[in-house]
């Protein structure tokens, strides 16, 4: 009889590819990390500790994969039992990818806190977000015990396909609530709206990217449990993530625009009350314009945390009477602004 073993493409050619994209994407994230360390330099130290942990966590990871990839291409060419074993995989991909989700997930569970103040919704987040890390590092670990063929691991599918279930739900519901969130802080105001709505579209791309893969990988995984397809998206998932955080972070400096010789303080306060902006003259308002520029470099944490208030009182100029700060007369109106941190 013919053998139904499956191609040499269905088992090579998905770990290739996601060989090759998951050093893209490990150089994407080297990126937007050394961007970060240039423009949040004051950002707190257990941020700074999580983002270049991550950095260190990942390159570690891309070593081990490509380690795989020496294995099963270079020192065992031709071998198909080499093509098909997991190598390091039960670690680098599995445990590690488990890791990577469940702190990440944590750290949004963490912003959901900070702007909808909702301990029940955060406290549902974690505990799905650190079961699914358990549940991921389980099936990791079945799979260095039970060491079966990759394309024969039936054994730890029940497992493995409950992570990725449990990571791709876990992802939504962070999608939802930010995005419910964020909407709810909008006030009418275009400028802000217009900030907010960006907000709400990366945390809706972001997200749903990372569920759909987690989705594609499971249905590889369990569909076509005979190849190895399901090796692309696991290969690309834990870059994804680290990405997703990074996007999220450095997406700050776009809020604070500068545009000829003014500065736009945006804010949005995330506990749903109304947001407000201010254009501020560099000139004449120095202090404010420094109170401007030392929120821009805050952390996310600090922002969501302590609310900006811009008070705002436009009158005419009279004589002899509220006079601007700077002592000049003139008729036309101006505006005295006020910034605080509460």
């Amino acid at each position: 009889m013919a053998s139904s073993s499956p191609s040499v493409a269905l088992l090579a050619g998905p770990q290739l590819l996601g060989m090759f994209f998951n050093w893209s994407l490990q150089g994407i994230l080297t990126i937007q990390c050394y961007f970060y360390h240039l423009w949040f330099p004051r950002d707190p130290l257990w941020l700074k500790a999580l983002v270049y942990g991550l950095l260190i966590w990942e390159w570690v990871q891309t070593g081990l994969i490509t380690d795989v990839a020496f294995e099963n291409f270079v020192y065992n060419y031709g071998d198909h039992a080499a093509l098909v074993a997991f190598h390091n995989t039960w670690f680098s991909v599995t445990i590690m990818s488990a890791i990577a989700s469940g702190v990440i997930q944590g750290y949004f569970a963490w912003r959901i806190l900070m702007v909808g103040r909702s301990k029940l919704l955060t406290t549902g987040i974690v505990f799905m977000s650190f079961a699914q890390m358990c549940v991921g590092i389980a099936g990791g670990v079945m799979l260095k015990v039970v060491d079966p063929a990759a394309s024969e691991a039936s054994a730890v599918t029940p497992v493995i396909s409950a992570w990725l279930a449990g990571a791709a739900f876990v992802d939504i519901v962070i999608a939802i609530s930010m995005t419910i969130l964020l909407v709810r802080a909008k006030s009418g105001i275009v400028q802000s709206d217009d900030m907010i709505n960006r907000l709400v579209r990366l945390v809706v791309e972001t997200g749903t990217l990372t569920a759909a893969v987690a989705i594609a990988d499971l249905v590889c995984f369990t569909a076509f449990s005979d190849t190895l397809l399901h090796e692309c998206p696991a290969l690309v998932l834990p870059k994804l993530y680290t990405n997703s955080l990074m996007a999220s972070l450095n997406n700050r400096v776009f809020m604070r625009r500068i545009t000829d010789g003014t500065i736009a303080v945006d804010s949005f306060p995330m506990n749903g009350a109304n947001t407000f902006t201010s254009t501020i003259d560099r000139d004449r308002f120095s202090a404010q314009l420094r109170s401007a520029d030392r929120l821009a470099e805050r952390s996310a944490a600090q922002i969501h945390i302590q609310e900006v208030v811009l008070t705002h009182t436009d009158e005419p100029l009279q004589d002899g009477k509220d006079s601007p700060p700077w002592g000049r007369r003139t008729s036309e109106p101006y505006s005295k602004t006020r910034v605080e941190y509460v």
